[in-house]
């Protein structure tokens, strides 16, 4: 898959957007996301795309929460939390 890549280590905030996080770091506006995948030892709430609804992230068999999205599953445009002060690993190729 071509495009840029971007990881990091980030601090949920309530409701708060992920992906602006992202936006403010690498200093653009316009963020395509192409894949995305997030890891957490703690059990989130994530809703994609405001939708207004948060869907739980269960653990996989080495306890770990994560999700991985890529264009082709959806279009990823916002990452928002119901958990203030969770730590999230969250790497993304983007154009």
């Amino acid at each position: 898959m071509n495009g840029k890549y971007y990881s990091s280590h980030l601090t949920t905030e309530l409701a708060g957007d992920l992906l602006d996080l992202v936006r403010t770091d690498l200093g653009i506006d316009n963020l395509v996301v192409k894949k995305m995948t997030l890891i957490t030892v703690t059990n989130l709430h994530i809703d994609i795309n405001d939708t207004g609804f948060y869907s739980s992230l269960y653990p996989d068999t080495d306890a770990i929460y994560k999700v991985s999205l890529d264009s082709l599953d959806v279009n990823v445009s916002t990452i928002r939390t119901q958990e203030a002060g969770a730590s999230v690993f969250l790497a993304i190729i983007y154009n």
